[in-house]
């Protein structure tokens, strides 16, 4: 997990204003459901949209960006990222509920602290650009349940031979993994076997529209893996390379999300989280008040303020995250997405505790 956006800056004592602009602003006032925190770095935050100069600048204002300096994310990009190992953080000093909550929950621990990182009114200034937020990195995993004679298992285990498989796989440590293709939430192992099987059956599905028909003058996805097929049967890898660029175009344009293997522990010593696997990522805005509508983001609804304790569960988890290479994703974040919309992928609960006066009586 990692913290990405946080502000570089703040001001010592709360300010509160009708709009969330420092210009009659209220020193020390209160937060009501009326006002807005104000916060620094204003000015970016209340762009319509952010121009190519000030993403490029958006590591002036916060530590940790989550995308670099065109807005994009990729392997660098991740490295700048506050990033903690699970196990890491579950081994720190528990912090369970204490009456917080009507359902009283434990096995909650204390992560670390962040800077105030508000944002002025509208609404619609909330946006991954901007706002403090948590992203969440998986791993796909073959359960209990799964057939271990399926070509899924086989590619999640690192199993699959080559000559056995028909179509495009790849190297990863000197083992062999075919891409991993999920349709309208649908999961298919490699194009040939499962995509293209599966769409020939009714030629009037969605999946068979969006696998085999060729957009008005370019070519459709499954006969651009063809050509990927035959290229890396050439082996002349700027070919593939330039043959699985023009595919995963094609792919991401009709709605697939590819997810690709890969060794996520390379330069890291301790041996401890090593592993070659199908990794994706999820990303989380830190929401300071819920007005329980999804997809319709509130006043003040993202954001992180001073004197909270912000406590996250994740208690569901609806489909596969962005995949690692933003190539591969048919929907990648954007500095001007909002932070909430209807597209949901994973649930986290959040409950937002105020900082309470403790009173101690102490005698000499």
């Amino acid at each position: 997990m990692a913290l990405v956006n946080m502000n570089n800056s703040f001001y010592y004592l709360r300010r509160v204003s009708a709009d969330g602009m420092p210009a009659g602003a209220e020193l020390c006032g209160e937060e009501t459901a009326d006002n807005y925190v104000v916060s620094t770095a204003h000015e970016i935050k209340t762009q319509d949209q952010l121009a190519e100069q000030q993403i490029a600048e958006l590591n002036k204002w916060f530590s940790y960006c989550l995308y670099d300096t065109k807005g994009q994310i990729d392997d660098l990009t991740r490295q700048q990222w506050d990033s903690y190992w699970i196990d890491d953080v579950m081994g720190r000093d528990e912090d369970n509920d204490e009456g917080w909550t009507a359902d009283r929950k434990s096995g909650y621990h204390i992560w670390r602290y962040v800077t105030e990182n508000t944002i002025p009114m509208d609404n619609k200034y909330q946006r991954t650009g901007v706002s403090t937020g948590v992203v969440f990195k998986g791993k796909l995993l073959a359960g209990d349940k799964l057939d271990k004679t399926s070509d899924l298992y086989k590619a999640i285990s690192g199993d699959i031979k080559p000559g056995d498989f028909d179509g495009y796989t790849y190297q990863v440590d000197d083992k062999s993994y075919p891409i991993l293709y999920l349709f309208q939430n649908q999961l298919y192992t490699g194009w040939n076997r499962e995509v293209a099987t599966e769409a020939a059956k009714d030629p009037h599905s969605d999946l068979y529209k969006a696998a085999m028909t060729a957009p008005e003058g370019q070519k459709s996805p499954d006969a651009l893996y063809k050509e990927l097929v035959e290229a890396n049967k050439e082996g002349a890898r700027g070919h593939v390379n330039e043959a699985l660029a023009a595919f995963r175009k094609a792919a991401t344009a009709a709605g697939f999300t590819l997810y690709q293997a890969s060794n996520d522990a390379d330069g890291i010593a301790d041996g401890k989280h090593a592993g070659v696997g199908y990794y994706f990522y999820y990303f989380y805005w830190n929401r300071h008040n819920d007005n329980y509508k999804p997809g319709a983001m509130g006043q003040m609804e993202f954001g992180t303020v001073r004197n909270n304790v912000y406590k996250l569960a994740v208690t569901g988890i609806r489909k596969l995250g962005h995949p690692r290479n933003t190539d591969n994703d048919p929907d990648p974040v954007d500095p001007d997405d909002p932070d909430e919309n209807g597209d949901i992928y994973l649930k986290v609960s959040v409950e937002v505790l105020p900082w309470t006066v403790r009173v101690n009586n102490i005698d000499f």
